[in-house]
């Protein structure tokens, strides 16, 4: 009987989910903004945080530098957008003279996302390498899909402290990286540089951090980014709080309401606020960058559809990384298209109302809760957890598919602190509930 019942379940595909609600009093990230870092409080800074990384790796702080003891990891912007405006960044790399893959650091631009080890794509950066002839040597290369391409080689030491630059042309969409080796302290000598095309490397609002990554026991310091005044881009909301979202007036440059356009809550709001839709919208992806809490809500819908380039970009909707709020959709959303939703750690996305895929799949990425908490219906669709948490206490009435993240049944009042998979009890309730309203249908069985 109880396998029986198990199976039963399993065949209807449906879940009672877990809510998880997660709040942030950290101040909002805005646009491309200019600041220094020095690590003196012995943090990762307001500015930025800690990305991916392999081997258990991770930075320490307390020496006033960002060290990198074992294998490799990612120092990032918060910030997201640096591609639209021009910039100047600097950091100090300081080798411990280890010779080995993990030490040789890289910097620049993308996401900032690795696998392996190494950067993926969108990326546009520079690496200090190191070749063991006889004589060490260390060379600065660069690397927009391997393999690195050595553009000068030098005799060094493989200790020293060493300066590091990327200067960004948002006009001619050129990076120019140049070190100053063994560097002195103070002012920027060049001992070599090149310049590198980022134009074909699909750099836009959501992907053009700024980062360094390496590890084995380099350290990081002194990082100073000037850019040039806030982006203004089209399509982000301009009010301090809540309003209605088919109100031109309430976004940069154009209202986003076609397939072509994008819609980006950023660092305006002070508090939580509602953003209404009375009025149906269709968009190609959604940013939440905010620590305050979005609201979308409303009468209508949100359709997210593939825009109409020769290859059309797929649709998706991204919280940001950093402080986050606990964004929220209290309104319908369709899917038309294929669609990625990225929650990254601490961030939490909720579908409040009903989330409707249209036969097409949605896939979860990033490690943070995407809390269903009404009817998702998918109509001969997918729903794909690749990473993070899938909680909530709505049904989900298709295909559900765990690639390698956590799906979290239950009710509001069983949800664990740690986000886990509630208590047994509460699981047999979620279980019980199912079979009261299907007992007629096992009856006939």
């Amino acid at each position: 009987m109880a396998q029986r019942m198990r199976n039963f379940i399993l065949a209807s595909l449906s879940l009672s989910l877990a809510i998880v609600l997660l709040a942030f009093a950290a101040a909002p990230s805005m646009a491309a903004i200019s600041f220094s870092n020095d690590f003196s409080s012995n943090t990762v800074g307001p500015n930025m945080n800690v990305g991916p990384g392999i081997g258990g790796a991770s930075f320490d702080f307390s020496g006033d530098n960002a060290l990198s003891p074992n294998g490799r990891i990612t120092l990032r912007t918060n910030d997201t957008d640096y591609a639209g405006t021009d910039f100047t960044f600097e950091v100090t790399v300081t080798m411990a003279g280890t010779d080995n893959s993990d030490g040789w650091p890289f910097w620049g631009m993308g996401e900032g996302d690795t696998s392996g080890g190494a950067p993926i794509n969108p990326k546009l950066l520079g690496q200090l390498l190191s070749t063991d002839g006889g004589t060490v040597e260390r060379y600065l290369g660069y690397d927009d899909n391997f393999p690195t391409v050595p553009e000068q080689d030098f005799p060094l030491d493989e200790n020293g402290t060493h300066r590091l630059r990327m200067e960004w042309d948002s006009t001619t969409e050129l990076g120019t990286f140049s070190a100053d080796m063994d560097w002195p302290g103070t002012g920027f000598t060049p001992d070599f540089s090149f310049v590198k095309d980022g134009s074909d490397n699909g750099f836009d609002f959501r992907n053009s951090r700024l980062y360094v990554l390496g590890g084995g026991g380099v350290s990081f310091d002194d990082i100073q980014v000037n850019a040039d005044n806030e982006v203004v881009v089209d399509g982000m909301w301009n009010r301090s709080g809540g309003g209605d979202w088919n109100a031109a007036g309430n976004w940069n440059g154009t209202l986003p309401d076609t397939n072509n356009e994008n819609a980006i809550f950023g660092g305006g709001i002070q508090a939580t606020s509602t953003v209404f839709v009375d009025s149906s919208v269709t968009v190609n992806s959604i940013l939440f960058d905010n620590s305050n809490t979005y609201a979308v809500a409303g009468t209508q819908s949100i359709n997210l559809d593939a825009n109409t380039k020769p290859l059309p970009d797929l649709p998706s909707i991204v919280v940001a990384a950093g402080p986050q709020g606990a964004h929220q959709f209290q309104v319908v959303v369709n899917l038309h298209s294929d669609t990625t939703v990225n929650i990254p750690s601490g961030a939490t996305l909720s579908f409040n109302n009903e989330l409707n895929l249209g036969g097409n799949s949605l896939t979860k990425t990033g490690s943070g809760v995407l809390s269903i908490n009404n009817k998702l219906t998918t109509a001969d669709g997918t729903l794909s957890v690749q990473e993070g948490t899938v909680a909530g206490v709505g049904t989900i009435g298709g295909d559900l598919n765990n690639g390698g993240g956590t799906i979290s049944p239950g009710s509001r009042s069983s949800v664990r602190g740690d986000g886990g998979v509630p208590e047994p009890s509460t699981f047999a309730f979620a279980v019980l509930a199912l079979l009261v309203i299907f007992a007629p249908a096992w009856r006939r069985r």
